[in-house]
């Protein structure tokens, strides 16, 4: 949430070596569509970052555990369709310290604009926590991937 100058070195890094990992993947036969991207809190916040923002295309799957786009201002909704048919967890808790729900929901409205497949939920709580749920919600996702279906 903080001004993305204050980010941006640092934030540019962190998607260089997300685009590294990708193209090391997809040089050994592995493709966006077999890559789930998955991050807790600043790992959720790059994540989303980098499929909204750096390279909306789709991927196997999503999971954010309390993590939204990067910086204060609102980012551009990706071009529709171009994320699909991505499924998306996106799992968050109402008065997070650190992430507010807010951007959560915002994140989830930008996915969905360009379509992908969003499961989203906020439970009550003030806390920076993965909760059950989100760990089984994550599990479905990983098991639908893996038999080849999706969510």
């Amino acid at each position: 949430m903080e001004p993305f100058d204050e980010n941006r070195d640092a934030l540019l890094r962190a998607l260089d070596v997300v685009d590294d990992r990708l193209a090391r993947l997809a040089d050994d036969g592995v493709g966006r569509d077999r890559v789930v991207l998955w991050g807790f809190s600043q790992g959720a916040c790059l994540a989303a970052h980098h499929l909204l923002v750096r390279d909306p295309r789709p991927c196997a799957g999503l999971v954010l555990f309390t993590g939204g786009f990067v910086g204060p201002d609102p980012v551009p909704a990706p071009p529709g369709g171009s994320l699909a048919p991505t499924p998306a967890v996106l799992r968050s808790i109402s008065r997070d310290p650190w992430v507010p729900a807010h951007r959560v929901e915002e994140t989830a409205s930008l996915l969905v604009a360009g379509g992908a497949r969003v499961d989203l939920r906020i439970d009550d709580g003030d806390e920076h926590v993965i909760t059950d749920e989100a760990c089984a919600a994550a599990a479905g996702l990983l098991h639908a991937v893996a038999v080849g279906g999706r969510l």
